[in-house]
């Protein structure tokens, strides 16, 4: 058992059906059956559960210095610090436990930067003000997803691909873009 999972709602509900079903001696599996399916959690079972007032994360901070993120807690200790890239943590994923801050190498795309810690409601931020799609030549299709404005420099969209660019933000076609005949381009 990890320590850290005492506060998770699968695993205590989990523990006190174990429980229960080693100390049970009823003569009946109708009962037995009834009081476990009557303690099943819908939800997440990795959600923690709060043992006091939760605090927030009122003086963290997300830099970012090229590809590199820098993200502080504001001097708490103990939490773990997720970065996770928007397509789901294909393009990018790492995650830090026991820390008040790290710093993230190579991280090239758009990505949500989580800190949790027990009682500490979790902080959320989306990161990457600005994403350059520069030089590429795109030929499958292909969507670029920013939380913030989106750079286009030096883009050829060929073979029939279709290139979405959707930006929280604005899109910016700095120089140097082209969409071949039968190729497909849409901003959101």
């Amino acid at each position: 058992m990890i320590l850290s999972d005492i506060y998770k709602m699968g695993h205590v509900l989990n523990q006190g059906l174990l429980r229960m079903a080693q100390t049970w001696n009823c003569g009946g599996t109708t009962f037995i059956r009834y009081a476990n399916e009557i303690f099943h959690y819908f939800g997440d079972p990795s959600m923690e559960m709060y043992t006091a007032s939760p605090t927030k994360f009122t003086n963290a901070t997300v830099s970012q210095s090229g590809t590199t993120f820098t993200v502080n807690t504001g001097g708490i200790s103990g939490c773990t610090i997720a970065i996770t890239s928007m397509d789901y943590g294909v393009s990018y994923f790492d995650v830090r436990h026991n820390v008040s801050s790290a710093t993230f190498t190579n991280v090239t795309a758009s990505c949500y930067v989580t800190i949790t810690k027990h009682n500490y409601i979790p902080y959320s931020e989306c990161s990457t003000p600005t994403f350059n799609f520069i030089n590429q030549i795109v030929t499958t299709n292909t969507t670029i997803t920013g939380c913030g404005d989106i750079n286009v420099q030096n883009v050829k969209v060929q073979n029939g691909a279709k290139l979405i660019l959707d930006a929280a933000g604005v899109v910016n076609i700095i120089s140097d873009f082209e969409v071949v005949l039968g190729s497909e381009f849409e901003i959101k």
